[in-house]
């Protein structure tokens, strides 16, 4: 029946712009003018027909993209509906020029998101190769900004055959980078920016004024407090906390539940690394021998991480 279903709703989709084009065509007045301008307009009208279409087939299924867990069965009710609205969706983010058409007129951006359940201020950017899904559960501020190629994943697919669907936040004036990842329970709170090729775990939480470098990966559950910032290359592990205005610089490994609540104490853990890193004391021995570093830190094994994602999960829930 799910199949069956579904083959319906892809010919109504690309069939019935087709239908109502041929029927304006036949009404049309025998006239050069008015065939003439038929055919400059008809891919327009095209376009807003399929949206429409696509946009009402969807609307019975938004009451399914809702947060939770749910097994990938399509006798599950909830997972089916997502495969429907999903279906109606992707029809129109992968036809690319028509989406981008969308995105481009403030009035058919507008028509376009809120068919599909989305409720919040229109005033933000996301580009054609902007991954998003699940509309209901997105939240947009004033002028936020989403680079090409960045994922809002608000869901996350597991390897013991459930999906794991959760909303993000992103607040206003924030801005997220190009290629980088935001996973199910993202929140981003005003003025907050992630750079270029950041990896933002489950429910990471970002406060006020907070910006993390590029190429960086914060792990779930971590929160960073307002003010506080990361240089690049930094990896945060799962469960951390960074306090206010605390920057941690780039190219720096943090443990899973960390809590560096000030400047002070995050010097202090840094102290021991840097000391270790620094030539041998001054001496004749010394001067004539090269500086050598020690080893660095072996990185440790997060908790769980052999049992998958899941039991990960479980230790810092």
């Amino acid at each position: 029946m799910f199949h069956a279903l579904a083959a319906v709703l892809l010919t109504l989709i690309f069939g019935l712009p087709v239908l109502g084009l041929a029927s304006l065509a036949s009404a049309l007045p025998d006239a050069a003018g008015a065939r003439a301008a038929f055919l400059v307009l008809s891919p327009l009208l095209y376009a807003l027909g399929f949206v429409l279409v696509a946009g009402i087939a969807s609307r019975p299924f938004h009451r399914s993209i809702v947060p939770g867990s749910f097994a990938r069965d399509l006798a599950t009710k909830a997972y089916r509906g997502r495969r429907y609205y999903g279906l109606c969706w992707t029809a129109v983010f992968y036809f690319t020029p028509i989406y981008w058409m969308f995105l481009t007129v403030p009035a058919l951006k507008r028509l376009l998101f809120r068919l599909f359940g989305y409720r919040g201020t229109m005033n933000f950017v996301v580009y054609p190769d902007t991954w998003i899904r699940d509309l209901p559960l997105l939240e947009f501020g004033e002028g936020a900004y989403v680079a090409n190629k960045a994922t809002l994943g608000t869901n996350v697919c597991l390897n013991d055959g459930t999906i794991l669907v959760d909303r993000i936040a992103l607040g206003r004036g924030t801005m997220v980078g190009h290629m980088s990842m935001l996973a199910p329970g993202v929140v981003m709170e005003e003025g907050s920016e992630v750079g270029v090729g950041v990896a933002l775990g489950m429910r990471v939480h970002l406060e006020a004024g907070v910006s993390v470098g590029g190429c960086c990966d914060i792990g779930h559950l971590t929160r960073m407090e307002a003010g506080s910032s990361t240089g690049t290359s930094v990896d945060i592990g799962a469960g951390s906390r960074i306090g206010p205005k605390v920057h941690v610089p780039g190219g720096i490994f943090v443990p899973s539940r960390t809590r560096w609540k000030t400047i002070d104490e995050l010097r202090a853990a840094l102290a021991p690394r840097v000391a270790t890193s620094l030539p041998a004391a001054a001496g004749p021995a010394a001067a004539q021998a090269p500086a050598t570093s020690a080893k660095p830190p072996e990185r440790p094994e997060p908790e769980g991480a052999t049992a998958g994602f899941r039991a990960h999960w479980q230790v810092f829930e």
